[in-house]
């Protein structure tokens, strides 16, 4: 099931693989959901072109997981708060110029994304956007990010909130694993 709310723009082609001239202004989730049939013709692919909010969550309600790629605080928190009201756990990743970072939710546990990222929910407007984000990155995180998705799914090893893995692209040591102390009251 894929949600986005956003249509391929020239500003794409440097970091999504789906970019491409015949995809100009074409519904992102509609090319994804062409694009996986086209791997697997019996996929079964719903693609939603609209935001995430609430009112999505009966879309997603049989899901064994979520993995949330958006850009705004305001679709993370919707996407967290589907999620925690259905105990369906997510993966959170993001990226931004040559730094991301990934994580999973799980309903289990009382760790919530507000309280890792000390997110202000009446005032989610004044969290950045990320601007530019190299390719590699990108790349990265999501790729990271379907893999703990897939552990988690198998029943291997994640990790889960309030530890977050960190990276840096340009780093000697690009990864490193931090527990979000603040999360812990």
């Amino acid at each position: 099931i894929l949600f986005d709310y956003d249509r391929f723009e020239l500003t794409n082609f440097n970091r999504q693989i789906l970019a491409t001239d015949s995809s100009i202004d074409l519904p992102k989730a509609d090319v994804a959901k062409k694009r996986l049939e086209g791997i697997n013709r019996d996929a079964k692919v719903k693609a939603y072109f609209e935001k995430f909010n609430l009112p999505c969550a009966k879309k997603i309600r049989n899901g064994d997981i979520v993995i949330d790629a958006s850009d705004n605080v305001e679709t993370r928190l919707a996407i967290a708060a589907v999620c925690e009201k259905l105990k369906i756990p997510h993966v959170f990743a993001s990226a931004n110029n040559n730094l991301g970072m990934v994580t999973l939710f799980n309903s289990k546990s009382k760790t919530t994304f507000e309280r890792v990222f000390q997110i202000n929910k009446k005032s989610p407007s004044r969290y950045a956007v990320c601007e530019s984000i190299l390719a590699p990155t990108a790349f990265l995180a999501g790729t990271i990010a379907a893999s703990q998705a897939i552990n988690h799914i198998i029943k291997k090893p994640v990790i889960k909130a309030p530890d977050v893995l960190f990276f840096d692209v340009f780093a000697k040591q690009p990864f490193f694993v931090k527990r979000l102390a603040w999360e812990i009251l």
